[in-house]
């Protein structure tokens, strides 16, 4: 069954984002087996919002 997981970061920034994911280029685990879709952006609310999309729980 796939999943949808949301991650809520307020106060996050667009910078901090994108630092976390600068840190992750080069790593043979990412993006990990599995992952479908991932979206990130303002939550509209002054914070950062990033979901992904899994094909299973696994």
């Amino acid at each position: 069954m796939a999943v949808i997981v949301t991650v809520e970061i307020p106060g996050g920034t667009r910078e901090q984002y994108e630092e976390v994911m600068r840190q992750f280029e080069g790593v043979d685990w990412f993006p990990a087996d599995g992952l479908v879709a991932h979206a990130a952006g303002p939550d509209g609310d002054g914070g950062w919002k990033v979901v992904d999309f899994w094909d299973s729980e696994e």
